[in-house]
């Protein structure tokens, strides 16, 4: 006999719900927004049936957070003119700002 697991039925949370949910994680999503959101979608997530509400709680708390970027340091030219380094890199050679500086200082 092979052991099935059932799907239980979704049933929509209240707003209490949610909100005690929301503030027992700490996050910073609107509950009657979340709610108003989901209930004029039919409990739907693009095709499907919303199988798990926490879920797409713990989903809009990451798309509410600020994305962090972290711009990389500016590659200066090898050849010490100051310039910042462009395409003109050769793998070992290193990174240049130009083919002039990039011959110039490989002697080429």
């Amino acid at each position: 006999m092979i052991n099935q697991k059932r799907a239980m039925p979704f049933n929509p949370p209240s707003l209490d719900e949610v909100s005690e949910y929301i503030k027992n994680k700490g996050f910073q999503v609107d509950p009657q927004q979340f709610l108003d959101f989901y209930e004029s979608k039919g409990w739907m997530v693009g095709k499907n049936k919303m199988k798990d509400w926490r879920a797409a709680v713990r989903t809009w708390q990451r798309r509410n957070q600020p994305v962090s970027y972290v711009p990389r340091p500016l590659r200066l030219c090898q050849a010490d003119c100051g310039k910042p380094a462009s395409r003109y890199c050769s793998g070992n050679f290193g990174a240049f700002c130009s083919r002039e500086c990039r011959m110039k200082t490989l002697g080429w």
